[in-house]
């Protein structure tokens, strides 16, 4: 290893160490008993454009979106279009007679740079957070919750390529990772809550 392939590996430890710490997948969601009557019949996702979005291509990004996994476009919206995927994904299981919105707020969609990726080995978190809410049709809000957290072990490296390699870009494990955060959020799946230490961001 060369002086500078050195220097930029202990730079990127010192850039991550800052965010390292234990991350988490975590909700309270609720149970299939109340949720097998329901029926998603719209789903509404907001990505407020007052949320920061950050093109640096550094190790850490500080903004609220960071998103590398498809080409450089309106990241509001191609977030709002990874979340409306897996939540269309995550309801499928909800056939019952009552019609529901599900609405969705993203507060945080911080996924890696294209430096993180590249060049790191064993860190990196895709590091995700939003409310949902269920409302009848008339308004009425029939389950809540906040801060829904969605934090996932990032492939950097040789482990991207390699799952690039196959098909499994960012774009597509967040979203079989969002599906199943919320599919599991009404009760149905696998639980997918978890916490983990990893230097992320």
């Amino acid at each position: 290893m060369n002086r500078r392939h050195l220097f930029l590996s202990a730079a990127a430890v010192l850039m991550l160490s800052a965010c390292g710490g234990t991350w988490e997948t975590a909700y309270t969601g609720v149970a299939a008993s109340d949720s097998r009557n329901w029926r998603v019949s719209k789903i509404n996702i907001n990505v407020p454009r007052t949320l920061s979005v950050s093109e640096e291509n550094v190790y850490a990004p500080e903004a609220d979106i960071v998103w590398r996994g498809e080409p450089e476009g309106d990241r509001h919206a191609q977030v709002a279009q990874v979340f409306r995927d897996s939540a269309r994904a995550g309801t499928r299981a909800l056939r019952g007679g009552r019609r529901v919105t599900l609405d969705i707020t993203v507060h945080g969609f911080h996924a890696l740079s294209d430096k993180a990726r590249t060049q790191l080995s064993s860190s990196g978190v895709h590091n995700i957070l939003f409310d949902m809410t269920v409302r009848a049709s008339n308004g009425t809000i029939l389950a809540q919750e906040q801060n829904v957290q969605a934090d996932l072990i990032a492939y950097v490296g040789e482990q991207a390529e390699a799952a690039e390699a196959q098909g499994i870009t960012q774009r597509v494990c967040i979203v079989h990772h969002l599906t199943n955060v919320i599919q599991n959020w009404f009760g149905y799946g696998e639980d997918m809550r978890v916490s983990f230490s990893r230097n992320g961001r």
